[in-house]
């Protein structure tokens, strides 16, 4: 099982990213997208942090009954399918920016700490792999490529993909999704024999 993450778009157009999944399910991979309810989520947070820093009561009551609001209705949706999505379950947003906070200051806002505390999450949820998937010359992903070489330094045996798109298929595209399903099979043998990654 690998995970999906990202810059948003691309990581939820099929036409933006190539069809990545379906390329990944080809090579026998099981594939999960990480959801668009992580940016909600994420966007009420960051909000909530602005009216608490800038002092509007007000903004930020209306602010925690939209997020109220929006988890009930997440958990709305998520009632007639809980047997079916049982082991996928979206971890909490605080949870995934405390993950990523190991790696990138909170401060910094945007795409790039929620791909890194999904990154760790997927780690921590005994996923066999990641693909991160951005636009060509993204700022945010390529500071989540910039900080994966940590995360490789403190998990090396841990499979990592990082895809930039230009709306062209480059040369040696398939061969890196390839060399990474490789990788991944080996993870996920190594990791039946023995837990690689217990603690965090």
């Amino acid at each position: 099982m690998v995970t999906i993450v990202g810059e948003i778009y691309v990581r939820h157009n099929p036409y933006a990213n190539l069809f990545i999944i379906d390329e990944l399910e080809k090579l026998g991979l099981k594939v999960e997208l990480a959801s668009m309810r992580e940016w909600f989520f994420y966007t009420n947070e960051m909000y909530k942090e602005t009216t608490l820093r800038e002092g509007k009561p007000l903004e930020f009551i209306k602010n925690r009954i939209r997020n109220f609001y929006q988890e009930i209705v997440d958990k709305r949706l998520e009632e007639p399918f809980k047997d079916l999505i049982k082991g996928f379950e979206e971890p909490d947003i605080e949870h995934i920016i405390k993950l990523g906070e190991k790696y990138i200051h909170r401060s910094l806002r945007g795409e790039a700490i929620l791909s890194v505390g999904k990154i760790i999450s997927s780690i921590e949820r005994g996923r066999d792999g990641v693909v991160n998937v951005m636009p060509f010359t993204c700022m945010p992903g390529n500071l989540t490529v910039a900080v994966t070489s940590q995360i490789e330094r403190d998990f090396p045996e841990f499979p990592i993909l990082s895809l930039s798109y230009d709306g062209s298929r480059q040369a040696n595209y398939l061969n890196k999704v390839r060399t990474f399903v490789a990788q991944v099979e080996t993870y996920h043998r190594k990791k039946k024999i023995k837990p690689i990654y217990t603690k965090f």
